[in-house]
């Protein structure tokens, strides 16, 4: 592969085509590396990584077997440089905490986390460890969350300088949210995703509405709430005028938890415009262009 291949690659706009062109870079970049080292390292790498600074971090993710050959303490190359990211579904929690006693993780700035069967003593072990100090990107998706655990995380320094959460279907409750609240100043927080936890209360909105949260301007709710009452708590935040989007999505299973249900299928479009529930979003505080979109989004 030449130059021209690389550029292309690397200079793709959608993350779709991003997250499919990643491996290939890679590849290239390492083909590249063994027949051409000092042109690779001198013109090629410095060109890929200001490139790369365009991407989110998430799909800058470590190879297994690069993250393997970190842990067992050998030196993977010059190519390291490209990575920000570590995909720890397969990596289990003894694993992990043993990544959690190094130092050498300062490269990481995204850890992800899906249908991980996250332990107690993993939280603690992450929320001790000096490993991941510029870490701005933390998600956990589909992986049983407790407020145990989220005091332990969220009790490390990074969680500071988080840019970007994701708690997905992680079934967080009122509680929770309102104890890493007062835990953390989210004060560069910009994305957050709590969607599809449909364990979501009252408490949960009052103290997410209440909070401080100065940079966010996305924030996901979809699949998280259902009384009509949670809804306008939310839309009255003071940092909801900030927001570009807002995911709003009602939740079926919290509708039903909630005494909702009713004979037969719950029909969520004819309850939305029963309530006015694209009516309430749009006389919101959100400015009119996200609102609309919103609004429009709505099931």
């Amino acid at each position: 592969m030449d130059f021209g291949e690389v550029r292309s690659l690397v200079n793709t706009s959608d993350d779709d085509d991003r997250a499919l062109a990643w491996p290939a870079l890679l590849e290239a970049m390492k083909e590249a590396l063994d027949e051409r080292p000092s042109e690779v390292s001198d013109v090629w790498l410095p060109y890929v990584l200001q490139a790369l600074e365009r991407w989110p971090d998430r799909l800058r993710v470590a190879p297994r077997k690069w993250l393997n050959a970190i842990i067992r303490g050998e030196h993977v190359g010059v190519l390291m440089a490209l990575v920000t990211a570590i995909d720890a579904n397969r990596v289990s929690n003894p694993r992990f905490r043993a990544m959690c006693e190094r130092r050498d993780f300062t490269w990481v700035r995204h850890l992800h986390f899906e249908g991980h069967d996250f332990k107690l003593a993993t939280a603690r072990a992450l929320g001790a460890s000096e490993a991941f100090t510029n870490l701005s990107s933390l998600a956990f998706v589909d992986s049983k969350l407790g407020i145990q655990k989220l005091r332990a995380i969220m009790g490390n320094p990074f969680a500071q300088n988080l840019v970007a959460l994701t708690m997905s279907s992680c079934r967080i409750a009122g509680g929770d949210i309102a104890s890493i609240l007062r835990l953390v100043s989210f004060d560069g927080l910009e994305r957050l995703d709590l969607s599809r936890n449909y364990l979501m209360d009252r408490p949960c909105f009052e103290a997410l509405a209440g909070a401080a949260l100065p940079s966010l301007r996305r924030l996901d709710l979809s699949g998280s709430w259902a009384p009509v009452e949670d809804l306008d708590v939310l839309l009255g935040a003071s940092w909801i005028p900030q927001l570009d989007s807002l995911s709003l999505e009602r939740s079926h299973m919290s509708m039903y938890l909630d005494g909702f249900h009713r004979v037969g299928a719950i029909n969520i479009e004819a309850l939305n415009i029963e309530q006015g529930i694209r009516e309430r979003v749009l006389d919101s505080g959100l400015r009119p262009e996200v609102a609309a979109v919103t609004a429009e989004t709505i099931q």
